[in-house]
Formats: structure tokens, C-alpha cells, sequence
């Protein structure tokens, strides 16, 4: 079976252009791309951990980001008990169709949003607000998420801006 695990998916090509418009940490304003960080969670974790964390980490993400484009996916119904939806989703035909229609049903819309961006040396502790050498990017989609890893990493771990 052709997965996008196995990066040989049926959009695969698509779904790697998608994939890499996803910030590094949390979500974003866009409805569409919120869309999508929480499919690819879903699907990462069916994959990855057998879908362990579906029920105890993912429904609320799943019904605040999934639930109200569910009439567009016809693989994989939405609309059934918690415990269906779960079986559901760790089925790897359904999950692969379901990803199958979210490539098509995204392939127009504007996933843009705002991106905000930091730089990180973790062995060194500093943070930067631009690109310097042997530091690693993080990007996020929503400001408060961006202040609030910034200053964590500021005032709990005693990070340094340069």
C-alpha cells in the first residue's frame, strides 16, 4: 500500500509542499492550515505511536480543527462516536483516503498566516531575533505562542537574547 509515512502517497509531491508551510510550534490564525497541523498530527501519531494519543491528546484539537470541514472528507466520517472516530482513524486505508481528500480539498486554499520566527542555540542557551550561524530556526503561527516559548526559554531557563 502506497502510504505517505512511506513518503510514496498518492499527492505525495503535495503533501511535502504542505508539510513545509506548517510552523515548527503550535497553530495559527488560518483555518485551513489549522486544518492540516492537526491531520498531521493525527496521522504522525497513528503512525509513529499507533495512535495511543488520539483519545487522551487529539479529539478537542480534532473537533475544534477537523469537525467543522468534515462534510468536505467522505472517507473518513467525523459525525460518529468518539470511540468509532478512533477506530477509525488508527484504520490505515480510511486514514490514507482521508489524507488523500485533505491534499485535493486544500490544493486551493490560502494557507498563509502570519509566521513569527526565532533562533535558537540550545548547547549555548541564546536566542536571537535573526539568523546567525549554528543557531536552529523555530517558527510559530501565533504571537502569544511566540512571546510566551521566547520568555520561557528567557526567564525559566535562563536563555540569553544576542
Amino acid at each position: 500500500m502506497n502510504t505517505y509515512w512511506n513518503e510514496n502517497g498518492k499527492h505525495q509531491e503535495q503533501i511535502d509542499e504542505l508539510q513545509n508551510l506548517i510552523p515548527s510550534w503550535g497553530m495559527t490564525e488560518n483555518s485551513y492550515m489549522n486544518l492540516l497541523i492537526t491531520a498531521s498530527k493525527v496521522y504522525y501519531d497513528v503512525y509513529n505511536n499507533g495512535g495511543c494519543n488520539l483519545l487522551d491528546c487529539y479529539m478537542d484539537d480534532i473537533d475544534t480543527y477537523i469537525k467543522p470541514f468534515a462534510k468536505e472528507f467522505t472517507k473518513l466520517r467525523f459525525d460518529v462516536l468518539p470511540a468509532t472516530l478512533y477506530r477509525n482513524l488508527k484504520n490505515v486505508e480510511k486514514l490514507e483516503a482521508f489524507m488523500d481528500d485533505l491534499v485535493v480539498y486544500l490544493s486551493d486554499k490560502d494557507l498563509s498566516y502570519k509566521k513569527y520566527t526565532l533562533y535558537h542555540n540550545s548547547k549555548n542557551e541564546l536566542l536571537s531575533e535573526t539568523e546567525k550561524e549554528g543557531f536552529r530556526v523555530i517558527t510559530f503561527g501565533l504571537e502569544a505562542e511566540y512571546e510566551s516559548w521566547k520568555n520561557s526559554r528567557l526567564t525559566r531557563f535562563g536563555y540569553k537574547m544576542v
